[in-house]
């Protein structure tokens, strides 16, 4: 998303990215930003010249930890004049009692002394947006920046004419703690039993090594590992049905990406996902378990629902997050 930003605030400004390791070959970069690698050696002084370095600028959006520090520290110790945009990503999780140790409290204390000098602060969703406002006061503006999908999606999307001969379910996450994976076997056992059908399931994770283990022995689920954008983009434009059971994400851009591809989402209902899932007009959020089991067989036996939502998630993602969306929002931010 920081490329996304960089290239298009590059089109009309000189624009300087900084980052720790970066493979620009790995990105769309469009137009032609300066890169400033960070040391990753001698950090501190890296974070000092940094600070120093950046003095002169205009404007100057950070990411999260702990930059959004160095970029405080600029304006401390070198009065620095430029506006500072804290953009948001993450939920704020160190917030929570549980994680309440000595380092989580000096950096909570450090963030509540260091929003002060932050000028706007920015969420990537509403979710986020209702979160900053309880851990910094609800008198605290925040504007919001919705993220955009890769351009490589964006390039090829559009309503899918899908003639498969049996249904494909499509899942895929960083399947680590809190992502539910369990969930996806669980339902895979349940309807095995009942429906002819192929479970594709994509990515990799501590939390996936197990499962891979027990069903490799099933032809019709296919573990798809490490793959590049292109052939996430294959894999989902020959699916009929995306399964997303996170229990942790704070946006969901890999729902994003499947409803630009218009695949109809069932999904854990969490109210932070309100901003994508339509229910019952792109997708279901299910209360349970087993709601989602069965909100997946319903869409496995009704080929009409399955062509509605197909439309109605393409259209859905293209009014509400496309990349005029961005500018705009990015204007509002800027203006």
């Amino acid at each position: 998303m920081m490329i996304h930003l960089s290239n298009e605030l590059s089109m009309n400004n000189n624009v300087v990215f900084y980052t720790t390791i970066f493979n620009q070959s790995n990105f769309d970069c469009k137009f032609n930003f300066s890169i400033y690698e960070i040391s990753s050696r001698f950090k501190i002084i890296s974070f000092l010249k940094i600070a120093y370095k950046i003095k002169d600028y205009d404007i100057v959006f950070v990411w999260n930890s702990p930059m959004h520090f160095v970029w405080v520290l600029s304006k401390i110790l070198f009065r620095a004049k430029f506006k500072l945009i804290w953009w948001n990503h993450h939920f704020p999780w160190y917030y929570e009692k549980k994680h309440n140790t000595f380092l989580i409290s000096l950096k909570k204390f450090l963030e509540k002394f260091s929003i002060k000098y932050i000028d706007v602060l920015v969420a990537n969703s509403l979710y986020i947006k209702r979160s900053l406002l309880d851990v910094f006061g609800q008198s605290r503006q925040i504007k919001i920046l919705h993220p955009v999908v890769s351009s490589i999606l964006t390039s090829t999307w559009g309503i899918q004419s899908r003639q498969n001969k049996k249904i494909r379910l499509f899942t895929y996450s960083r399947w680590v703690s809190g992502k539910n994976i369990n969930l996806i076997f669980k339902l895979f056992d349940t309807l095995n039993k009942k429906y002819d059908f192929d479970l594709i399931v994509w990515w990799e994770g501590n939390q996936l090594k197990k499962y891979i283990k027990d069903y490799s022995k099933f032809s019709n689920i296919k573990f798809l590992g490490n793959i590049s954008e292109n052939e996430i983009l294959e894999n989902a434009k020959k699916s009929d049905i995306f399964l997303f059971p996170s229990q942790i994400d704070s946006f969901w851009l890999s729902i994003l990406e499947m409803m630009f591809l218009s695949l109809p989402i069932v999904w854990l209902n969490y109210w932070w996902v309100f901003e994508l899932i339509d229910n019952w007009k792109n997708g279901f959020l299910c209360n349970s378990d087993l709601e989602f089991i069965q909100k997946t067989e319903e869409l496995i036996n009704n080929t009409t629902l399955r062509k509605k939502m197909w439309t109605n998630s393409f259209n859905i993602a293209r009014s509400n997050f496309s990349s005029n969306n961005f500018i705009r929002e990015l204007d509002e931010i800027l203006s």
